[in-house]
C-alpha cells in the first residue's frame, strides 16, 4: 500500500512472475502494490478500500495453512502468489516440457482482464490491454492449460544492451529530465556479431522484457517518479511516487523492469522520464487530485446484477465471468458517461489530457443512443423508477446511497483539510525531518535542484520473428 513493486529487486528479475491480488468482485485491494513488472493477479479476499462501502471482504479464501492446518482467512499477496503457484502447477502438469518463458508468454495470451472500467488500462502496441493494478488481468487456469497442451515453445531468448550517453541529468525541482534514445533492437551489427542466417545474433522484433538500470541522486527520493514510454506510446511506469519513502540515497544501480511492451517491436525512439513532484518552495508536497473511483462504481454494478433477475446466466461470457462481456462495458462507459458528468468520457483513450471531468466537455447523443440508453437502463442500472416495487426500492437505495456518499466525501474533504496542514507542518517540522533536511542542503539547493541522473542503462529482451 503506497508503495510501488518495482522497488522490490525480486519482482524487477525477468525470472520472476510478478502476481498481485484481486478481491471477489475483481477489483484493486487496498493493500496492493501496483508496478510495471506485474503480470497478472489471482483472486484472494481483501477489500477495495478502507473507507466508504468498504466492507466487501465477505469472500475469504479457504486454503492450507501452517501445522498441516487449514485456514479461511488468508489476506493478501501472500496469498495471491501461493495460487498462482498452484495454477502454475497444473499447467506443468499438463506439459511438462514448458519453459519459464514459454509461461510467461501463456499468461500474456491467456490473462482476463479485470474491473474494466478502471481508468488505467491502456493497450500496449500490440493491441492487449495492460494496467499497472492488474498486469494483463486475472490469471485464467483453464484457458492456460487447455493452451499448453498445443503449445510450441516460444523461439530463442535474445538480449540487446546499449548505455545512454548523455550530459546534465540534472532534475529539476518540482519539473523533469527527459532523455530521448533511438534503438533499431540490436539488428544492425557487425559482420562478426551476425549468425548463420546473416542476421544480428541480438537482433529483436518481439520484445518480452525490457530492463532500465538507473543511477541517480534525488534529495528525497519518494518524491520522484519515473516513466518509460515505447515507440508505439506504450507508457510504464517504473517507479510511482511513494510518500513513505524519506530517502536521501538515490538509486545506485537499481534495475527496473516492465512487461508491458510484451511483443511489441524495439525499433524507433523511446523516451524515458524523471519527475520531481515537490518544489523547495512549496507550502506541502502535491496531492493527487479526487476522481471518482470506478472500481467502486463497479462494485455497485456487479452487487446489483448479483441481486437482480434481469440478467440470466445465460446472457453472461464464457468461462463463467462474474463481471461484464466487452461489449456490455463498452455501454456501461457510454450510458455512465451520460448519466453521471463527474464520470470520464475518455476512458480507453489513454490520452492524459482528456482524462478529466466530464463536465468539461460536450457531446451530442443522436436520437439512437438516447433509445439505446433508456432501453438500457434498467438493464444496466438495476433499477427503474416506474410503477413496479422493485424498481421504486432499488431507486430509493440509489438516493440512500447518494446522500452517503456525498456525507462521506464531505468528511474526507475535512479530513484533507486538516491533514494538508499537518503535511505543510511536517515539511519543515519533525515528521518530514530527513527530506526536509536535504532540501535545505545548500549543494542541492543550488538552481533550484532536486537530483541528478548519472547512468543509465538498457537492456531489452525477446525474441526474433
Amino acid at each position: 500500500m503506497h508503495d510501488d513493486c518495482n522497488a522490490d529487486g525480486y519482482v524487477n528479475s525477468i525470472y520472476t512472475i510478478g502476481i498481485g491480488s484481486a478481491n471477489e468482485f475483481g477489483v484493486s485491494t487496498y493493500y496492493g502494490e501496483k508496478c510495471s513488472a506485474s503480470m497478472a493477479v489471482t483472486y484472494c479476499s481483501g477489500q477495495h478500500s478502507a473507507g466508504f462501502n468498504s466492507n466487501q471482504n465477505r469472500a475469504n479464501v479457504i486454503t492450507t495453512y501452517l501445522h498441516h492446518q487449514c485456514t479461511d482467512h488468508f489476506v493478501g499477496t501472500s496469498s495471491a502468489a501461493p495460487l498462482a503457484a498452484a495454477i502454475f502447477a497444473l499447467v506443468l502438469e499438463a506439459n511438462p516440457t514448458l519453459t519459464w518463458r514459454d509461461m510467461q508468454h501463456l499468461i500474456y495470451e491467456t490473462a482476463r482482464r479485470a474491473s474494466p472500467l478502471d481508468v488505467d488500462w491502456k493497450k500496449n502496441g500490440c493491441g492487449r490491454w495492460y494496467n499497472h493494478k492488474f498486469g494483463f488481468g486475472v490469471l485464467n487456469a483453464h484457458k492456460m492449460v487447455m493452451k499448453s497442451l498445443n503449445w510450441t515453445s516460444v523461439a530463442k531468448q535474445r538480449a540487446c544492451h546499449f548505455r545512454l550517453n548523455f550530459q546534465n541529468g540534472t532534475i529539476p525541482s518540482g519539473h523533469h529530465f527527459k532523455l530521448n534514445f533511438t534503438t533499431d533492437g540490436c539488428q544492425t551489427c557487425s559482420q562478426n556479431r551476425k549468425d548463420s542466417e546473416g542476421k544480428c545474433a541480438n537482433g529483436i522484433d518481439a520484445l518480452e522484457h525490457a530492463v532500465v538500470n538507473v543511477t541517480l541522486k534525488h534529495r528525497c527520493r519518494g518524491h520522484l517518479n519515473i516513466d518509460l514510454i515505447s515507440p508505439s506510446g506504450t507508457i510504464s511506469h517504473l517507479l510511482h511516487l511513494r510518500p513513505n519513502d524519506n530517502s536521501d540515497k538515490g538509486l545506485k544501480g537499481w534495475s527496473f523492469m516492465t512487461v508491458f511492451n510484451w511483443c511489441e517491436n524495439p525499433s524507433g525512439t523511446w523516451q524515458i522520464v524523471f519527475r520531481d513532484n515537490l518544489k523547495i518552495d512549496s507550502d506541502i508536497p502535491q496531492i493527487e487530485k479526487k476522481s471518482t473511483d470506478m472500481e467502486e462504481v463497479y462494485i455497485r454494478l456487479l452487487e446489483r446484477k448479483k441481486k437482480s433477475a434481469l440478467l440470466k446466466r445465460t446472457e453472461e461470457v464464457e468461462d463463467g465471468d462474474e463481471g461484464f462481456s466487452d461489449d456490455q462495458v463498452e455501454k456501461l462507459k457510454r450510458y455512465l458517461a451520460k448519466k453521471q458528468g463527474d464520470l470520464l468520457l475518455n476512458y480507453a483513450s489513454g490520452n492524459k489530457d482528456q482524462q478529466t471531468r466530464s463536465g468539461n466537455y460536450k457531446r451530442d447523443f443522436s436520437a439512437a443512443d438516447d433509445a439505446e440508453f433508456e432501453a438500457n437502463r434498467k438493464y444496466f442500472s438495476g433499477y427503474d423508477t416506474g410503477d413496479n416495487d422493485e424498481g421504486y426500492q432499488g431507486y430509493q437505495a440509489e438516493r440512500s446511497y447518494g446522500r452517503k456518499k456525498r456525507s462521506y466525501e464531505r468528511e474526507q474533504e475535512d479530513e484533507d483539510t486538516d491533514r494538508s496542514a499537518n503535511q505543510k507542518r511536517s515539511v519543515y517540522g519533525e515528521g518530514h525531518h530527513k527530506c526536509d533536511s536535504q532540501m535545505r542542503n545548500p549543494a542541492l539547493m543550488l538552481q533550484d535542484v532536486a537530483g541528478e541522473v548519472t547512468g543509465i542503462t538498457v537492456t531489452l529482451y525477446g525474441t526474433r520473428k
